[in-house]
C-alpha cells in the first residue's frame, strides 16, 4: 500500500479532534449498558453502534415489544439469518431462550469465531 501524505486544514483539524472525543464520551457512557462488539472500522453499522450503543436500537425495541406485547411470545427459538457482526443477534439473545445467528458472508465469520 503507498503511503500518501494528507494535508488538513485548522477547522478539518479541530473537527477530527472534537468527533473523537465525543466518540470516546459516548464509549465510555455505554460500555457499561450494552455488550462489547467487534466491529469494522469506517463501517456505518460500527459508528453508529460506538455512538448510540446499539445499531437500530428503536426498531430492535420495538420488535420486541410486539412479539412480547401482541403475539405473547416471551420465550422461544430465533434465527437470525444474515446476522452481519451480530448486533441483532445479541439484542434478542437476551431475552429469547434460544438464539440463533447465521451468516455465509466471509468478512464477518471472523467476528463469530
Amino acid at each position: 500500500m503507498k503511503y500518501v501524505s494528507r494535508k488538513s486544514s485548522g477547522v478539518e483539524k479541530i473537527i477530527k479532534t472534537l468527533a473523537v472525543k465525543l466518540n470516546v464520551f459516548y464509549a465510555r457512557r455505554y460500555v457499561k449498558d450494552y455488550p462489547q462488539m467487534a466491529v469494522y472500522a469506517f463501517d456505518e453499522i460500527g459508528i453508529n453502534i460506538n455512538n448510540n450503543g446499539r445499531y437500530e436500537r428503536q426498531i430492535l425495541e420495538a420488535a420486541m415489544d410486539f412479539l412480547v406485547n401482541s403475539i405473547g411470545i416471551r420465550t422461544g427459538v430465533c434465527f437470525d439469518v444474515g446476522a452481519n457482526i451480530g448486533n441483532h443477534a445479541l439484542y434478542f439473545d437476551d431475552f429469547l431462550a434460544k438464539f440463533t445467528a447465521l451468516n455465509q458472508t466471509p468478512r464477518f465469520l471472523i467476528c463469530w469465531r
